[in-house]
């Protein structure tokens, strides 16, 4: 009796189970974004997907994480957000619905039919005429922007250190080009800025803080009306803006410079706009003392670039994606994200990766997208740098300075190069610096190690990436082994080693008591002057005998035995002979990995990358 009444309700109980299942199988996710995508011509945002009958959900910019919107779900749960008028799309948005948050990239956010920034464009561009009686520099600026100049103080932008989270054993919490040694202009404490007579008799603007965001005073952590009021707005903001040092006061400072304006400053003080390229580039291509010295592959030519020279920045004129520099480096708060391998801090927390517009299968070839676990785009898509002004490859401070007739002033001897190919090392995202003050002991190259990126191929994450790699030759204290500072303007006016380097020693207070030679080498990495997809390395260029890659050095060096035997003859009898030096590679790793799928730590002394 018992059994009969059993059974009914067990099978009524199984399919009450299997239809919970299915159910719960056909629910939607409780929150999705499925669709996000620009459309550059309406310059329009469209962002769909699904929630909650009736639900709520904010939509922000993922990067800048600024709000876009709000938009409701319908009766079905799904919803539909539309926004135009953006001068420059997110590359990512993010939807939250109560405690959920989904993100998804944007489709066609790189496209943009917009000008670069300037009087009168659409680019985020705002005349400031009729705000202000007259202009009393950032003063002016500060009684409606306290906020903003509180930020950019801040940053490193202004500050020149900040957080040394990727800088591995740093003795300090926050490092930066203020108090950190280098191998183009050395060392920028005791160089900030100076009014300097060439050997003509001119007086020309000298030192370091030509490029600093500020007007003459060096940073200071205290953001008071004194630090504030030197926050230099218009270095950044206006594409009128131009300025020189002037002595003022016993101090070196900077004033507009109106012969070399159209406008009058009041003007471009008015004319305020989102930095540009053009801006940047003010700075970034001149470090290290002209166009392309230091970095290789940030020049000149970038202010209109070709679709061959650099795809990202060419505009779609000119058969590029017409990007400026704030679609990477995103801005948030005045900070900047992106800091390459040798910046020693992080201003914004925020990675520029290709990703953000371009997926991890943008190949849609296996064998391709593959490479992508253990390989940088830059590997394959930067395949030569300083494709237009030549780049400083070689600087040696032993030699007497070369004189710049053009400037007027004595320059370092340089060894420079164009059309240069990359070297390559892996990255694990940390790296590794000189730090000032401390004995300087070669590396088991032989160099002394400026900054070089940490990585090798066991480290879980650890990519292959492109850099340039600059040596020099620098003074070093005897005794101590310390890297020397030079007192720049002592070798810029005479072209005289020895008494820039004694009076650059006693400067930061230390005893002078001779100096010697050090060998010196950096690694940069390349991210700019990226190739169209058409002149992207071929497989032959590195899987073929005398490529571009050292895979031994790279740690791809094979095992010599294998289960006690030799490596090839462990298995079979050797083969090596069946396929020709190109094709060898190819041939071997189809067989044994994609034909028999073996692990390659069965030959390497590693294995395959997730």
């Amino acid at each position: 009796m018992t059994g009969r009444r059993t059974k009914p309700f067990m099978i009524v109980s199984l399919l009450v189970g299997i239809a919970g299942l299915m159910a719960a199988e056909a629910a939607p996710p409780r929150l999705t974004i499925t669709k996000a995508e620009w459309n550059a011509d309406k310059a329009e945002l469209k962002v769909e997907g699904k929630a909650e009958e009736m639900t709520d959900v904010h939509l922000k910019d993922t990067t800048a994480a600024n709000s876009l919107g709000l938009v409701r779900s319908n009766s079905k749960g799904v919803w539909k957000f539309k926004l135009s008028g953006l001068w420059r799309p997110p590359t990512r948005v993010t939807a939250e619905a109560g405690d959920l948050s989904v993100e998804k990239n944007v489709k066609d956010s790189f496209k943009s039919k917009r000008k670069q920034p300037g009087k009168g464009s659409s680019t985020g561009g705002k005349s400031h005429a009729g705000l202000f009686a007259s202009f009393e520099g950032t003063k002016t600026c500060l009684s409606c922007h306290e906020q903003e100049a509180r930020a950019i103080h801040d940053s490193v932008h202004y500050q020149w250190k900040g957080d040394a989270r990727d800088v591995i054993d740093s003795s300090t919490p926050e490092a930066g080009k203020l108090g950190g040694i280098n191998d183009f202009c050395i060392y920028p404490d005791i160089n900030w800025l100076a009014k300097l007579k060439n050997v003509n008799g001119a007086l020309v603007d000298g030192g370091c803080a030509k490029c600093h965001a500020g007007l003459g005073e060096k940073p200071d952590e205290a953001a008071n009306q004194a630090q504030l009021e030197n926050v230099d707005c218009l270095l950044c903001h206006s594409e009128s803006y131009r300025r020189t040092i002037e002595v003022v006061n016993g101090k070196p400072r900077f004033l507009p410079d109106e012969s070399k304006m159209t406008v009058s400053i009041e003007e471009a003080a008015t004319d305020i706009s989102l930095p540009s390229t053009g801006r940047c580039l003010n700075c970034h291509a001149k470090s290290g003392g002209g166009d392309n010295y230091k970095r290789g592959d940030i020049e000149e030519a970038h202010r209109n670039a070709t679709r061959e020279f650099d795809v990202h920045l060419a505009t779609e004129e000119n058969g590029g994606a017409g990007l400026n520099c704030l679609d990477c480096h995103v801005a948030k708060d005045h900070k900047i994200a992106g800091r390459g391998t040798d910046l020693r801090p992080v201003d914004l927390d925020e990675k520029v990766t290709c990703v953000k517009c371009h997926s991890e299968t943008v190949h849609q070839n296996e064998s391709l997208d593959k490479h992508v676990a253990r390989v940088n785009c830059t590997v394959c898509h930067i395949p030569f740098y300083a494709k237009a002004a030549p780049t400083d490859m070689e600087r040696d401070w032993s030699r007497p300075g070369e004189l710049n007739r053009a400037a007027g002033l004595y320059e370092p001897h340089m060894v420079k190069s164009s059309q240069v190919k990359p070297v390559y090392r892996f990255f694990n995202g940390k790296s590794h610096f000189y730090e000032f003050g401390e004995s300087a002991s070669p590396s088991e190259s032989g160099w002394v190690t400026m900054s070089a990126p940490d990585g090798r191929i066991q480290d879980p994450g650890a990519k292959i990436h492109a850099f340039k790699r600059h040596t020099a030759i620098q003074p070093i204290a005897r005794g101590t082994g310390r890297l020397l500072p030079l007192k720049m303007g002592v070798f810029y006016t005479t072209g005289q080693v020895a008494p820039a380097v004694e009076a650059g020693s006693l400067a930061v207070g230390w005893p002078y008591s001779g100096h010697d030679f050090a060998k010196t080498e950096r690694y940069m990495g390349l991210f700019h002057e990226v190739s169209p997809k058409e002149e992207a390395l071929s497989c032959t260029d590195c899987h073929s005998k005398g490529g571009r890659l050292d895979f031994a050095a790279l740690g791809y060096s094979r095992n010599v035995t294998y289960k006690g035997k030799d490596l090839c003859a462990s298995c079979h009898k050797d083969k090596s002979g069946a396929w020709s030096d190109s094709d060898r590679f190819m041939n071997v790793h189809k067989k044994h990995v994609d034909g028999k799928k073996i692990d390659c730590s069965a030959c390497h002394g590693f294995s395959a990358a997730s």
